[in-house]
């Protein structure tokens, strides 16, 4: 009698250790969801007041442009300066401003016909157009990269000389067709025949793609564009024509680079500018372990109104960028 309540005692023993047990894992797995729910949604907040704040300093920008003078765009400007790094509730916020038509246009070559590039290749090559500026940017003699980015631009089949259409393409695998539209950012040359990610290392703050065909504005191209566009001056007249910006008009710059050097090529006058109206903003947020940067495009018309044209958000740091601040590479999304 003893021996049977010792059995049934340790059965009850045994099914209520089993019974807590199986009731521990159930609340420490309701727990472990609970908190990762309570870190997802402090995220999402975290991140959406991110966001809040990059819409905010695009109000800045905005308004900074809209109240700068839209004739002559120099780098004096209060819109040049960049944002300080601010402290906000939980993190900081920092941002600057730069002048995309600094920077060479690569959707220009779309204007390229198949009779100019022929004389250009007839004539050994123009030294004032955009396909040499290209080159010298490129650091390159190589014919092909212009020819091919120009069949990519344009619309037409026509395949130039040195360049490539839909037979090139076509042979490729994956098979594909060239897009014969402007590019919508420079990510995309990796795409074009003969063209690889250093190409677009290289170019990183030197050349843009801009959606409409645009000037060079000579008061905030930076010396390498300058260099491309006045091959024959030397480092230190260059040093010397920028010491000397802003200029008021393209006339003024002409004249200033003709003293600087003898029997200078000059690039023609409807190449260059003193005007901008495409800009780009890059915000920079951290709000405790979420870091946001958002990249926006502004366009700025004849009527002096700024609008967002473009968003791109990355999770992170800004990218790494000649002569810009390291930092951590993130996650894109185009908005």
């Amino acid at each position: 009698m003893v021996r049977h309540f010792c059995r049934q005692s340790g059965v009850a023993l045994l099914s209520t250790m089993v019974m807590v047990t199986v009731i521990s894992l159930i609340l420490g797995s309701l727990y472990y969801r609970h908190q990762l729910e309570i870190l997802r949604s402090a995220r999402q907040l975290s991140t959406d007041s991110a966001f809040l704040l990059t819409l905010s300093a695009e109000y800045w920008a905005k308004q900074l442009l809209a109240d700068s003078d839209s004739n002559v765009v120099h780098l004096q400007q209060d819109w040049a300066i960049s944002l300080p790094l601010l402290p906000v509730e939980g993190g900081e916020l920092t941002g600057k401003i730069r002048d995309l038509q600094g920077s060479v246009n690569l959707n220009n070559l779309a204007d390229y016909t198949a009779e100019r590039w022929a004389s250009e290749m007839e004539d050994g090559q123009s030294e004032t157009g955009y396909h040499s500026v290209l080159q010298r940017l490129l650091e390159t003699d190589d014919d092909e990269l212009s020819a091919a980015l120009i069949d990519w631009l344009d619309e037409n089949t026509e395949e130039l000389q040195y360049g490539a259409e839909d037979g090139y393409y076509q042979t490729l695998s994956p098979a594909r067709m060239p897009a014969n539209t402007p590019l919508a950012s420079i990510a995309e040359l990796p795409m074009v025949a003969g063209w690889s990610l250093e190409h677009v290392r290289r170019l990183q703050g030197l050349a843009v793609a801009l959606p409409d065909s645009t000037a060079i504005n000579i008061n905030t191209a930076p010396i390498e564009v300058l260099a491309a566009l006045l091959s024959d001056l030397s480092e230190t007249a260059l040093e010397e024509l920028i010491e000397q910006r802003p200029f008021d008009s393209v006339s003024e710059f002409v004249i200033a680079a003709e003293d600087a050097g003898q029997d200078l090529a000059l690039p023609p006058a409807a190449m260059l500018t003193v005007a901008s109206e495409f800009f780009e903003l890059e915000t920079y947020v951290q709000l405790g372990m979420t870091k946001l940067t958002m990249t926006s495009t502004l366009f700025r018309g004849a009527n002096g109104e700024v609008m967002v044209i473009a968003r791109t958000l990355r999770h992170g740091a800004p990218p790494v960028q000649n002569t810009a601040d390291n930092g951590e590479d993130g996650d894109e999304d185009a908005v």
